[in-house]
């Protein structure tokens, strides 16, 4: 595939990183951004232990029924989701603590009706903002609203590039159709498109060589693969996890120019244990990770910040090799451990 394919996953990885980090500030093109981003490196200078981007699940609420969604189970009629004002504070939280990055994710962001008001904000305050959607409700207005409120690149999520296939998987026919069609509303607005898609052994390898193809016909910037994690639908689904030669698979796909890969090796630490990730659900529960389903705290009761500093004052060891999700006894001590983050924050 290009540039990487000689590397190792670890550098792959680092480089990946860095040329995504770039494509962004080139689309973004804001001096509030580029402020942000000197305040982040001057405080990482001093060691002060920042994150380096955040999730914010806005809602739950969703039209699809995703055979491996993540976020199965959470959503609650019995709790309220966060409000506009809440969730604008969270940001103002986030850029204060250095955060240069917010994805607004779900469930479906867009059923937000505040969702331009919460990615103008965000853009306003020096933020990357991107937004993760299943496509459904990309049209050529919402696009453009997106544009004018400063929206630096849009997710889109495609499981297949046959559309039957795909809408099989999602549970919502013609949904292939508009996501198409949302990629198409994106690159003629000139925001940056980037596929979402997952390698599972149903598509490694030629697959997901599908949908970079597919990609590529429709304006996409790039493309990028998660790996299976035992989160949601997938909770008890070992039996989708990647053995080592299909990791080698995906790891093998990788071009620093457009395809970039989340799958775990040997020597690779998760974002999570280099603490530089946060995620916020639409209740306000935060945990290291979106998939991770153990909260540490809530905003609605602490500040960002002191959920944050003391999530960094608590050891844990790095785990490598895998999601600790997909291990039985390290999901059990990552949930006793922000389990005891979140009794003392009480």
């Amino acid at each position: 595939m290009g540039f990487l394919y000689r590397h190792s996953p670890r550098v792959n990885a680092k480089l990946g990183s860095f040329w995504r980090a770039a494509r962004l500030y080139r689309a973004d093109g804001s001096f509030r951004s580029c402020g942000a981003l000197l305040s982040h490196l001057g405080g990482r200078a001093l060691r002060r232990r920042m994150p380096t981007w955040m999730t914010i699940g806005v809602t739950f609420r969703c039209q699809c029924r995703c055979v491996h969604c993540y976020a199965f189970g959470r959503f609650d009629e019995g709790r309220d989701e966060l409000t506009t004002a809440q969730v604008k504070t969270l940001l103002d939280e986030a850029r204060s603590l250095g955060v240069l990055k917010v994805a607004f994710a779900g469930g479906e962001p867009l059923l937000r009706e505040d969702i331009v008001e919460l990615v103008a904000h965000g853009h306003g305050l020096g933020l990357l903002t991107r937004l993760s959607t299943n496509g459904l409700l990309l049209t050529r207005d919402t696009v453009l609203r997106l544009k004018e409120a400063g929206l630096t690149m849009c997710g889109v999520s495609v499981d297949d590039a046959e559309a039957a296939v795909h809408d099989r998987l999602r549970g919502l026919a013609g949904l292939h159709a508009k996501a198409i069609q949302g990629m198409d509303n994106l690159a003629e607005a000139g925001i940056l498109c980037e596929i979402l898609t997952y390698a599972s052994k149903r598509n490694v390898p030629g697959g997901l060589k599908k949908i970079f193809a597919l990609g590529k016909e429709h304006g996409a910037a790039s493309v990028f693969a998660f790996f299976p994690a035992a989160a949601g639908r997938w909770n008890d689904a070992f039996a989708q996890l990647l053995n080592d030669e299909e990791k080698n698979q995906v790891w093998a796909l990788q071009d620093l120019r457009c395809v970039h890969v989340d799958v775990p090796g040997p020597r690779l630490t998760c974002c999570m244990f280099e603490k530089s990730l946060l995620y916020v659900s639409a209740y306000g529960d935060v945990t290291p990770c979106p998939f991770v389903p153990y909260a540490m705290g809530r905003v609605q009761e602490h500040t960002l910040s002191e959920i944050w500093q003391r999530f960094c004052e608590e050891p844990m060891a790095a785990h490598r090799g895998d999601c600790v999700l997909n291990d039985t006894q390290g999901r059990k001590q990552l949930s006793r451990h922000l389990g005891a983050i979140e009794a003392d924050l009480r």
